[in-house]
């Protein structure tokens, strides 16, 4: 069921969304104890700050993983995680529009 403020999105904006889902899932398919996170206000700062341009204000936060991970681990997934929404937000900025505040998660069947 999608939340109102998606469904009012227009067709450009929810394309960017289907194309950011699909980046995400791969993500999730190549880090298997990734099992959620969010991209909010605060949080784990994105990769490159200096960058980051237009996603100045936009954090990885509430990072869930299927079971207890190495620090290293962590900051390598919190990385490649940065780097997706870094891509995303500089060849499309209004993404952030879409991106702040959402909750992303593993599927599982």
């Amino acid at each position: 069921m999608k939340t109102p403020q998606i469904a009012k999105l227009s067709p450009h904006l929810r394309r960017l969304e289907q194309n950011f889902v699909a980046l995400v899932d791969t993500l999730f398919r190549t880090c298997p104890d990734l099992l959620s996170f969010s991209l909010g206000e605060q949080g784990v700062p994105l990769y490159d700050r200096d960058s980051a341009g237009d996603a100045e204000g936009v954090f990885v936060t509430d990072i869930m993983f299927t079971k207890p991970l190495s620090l290293i681990y962590q900051e390598e997934i919190c990385d490649s995680l940065s780097k997706l929404v870094l891509d995303v937000v500089s060849e499309r900025s209004e993404a952030i529009a879409v991106l702040r505040g959402r909750t992303f998660a593993r599927t599982l069947h």
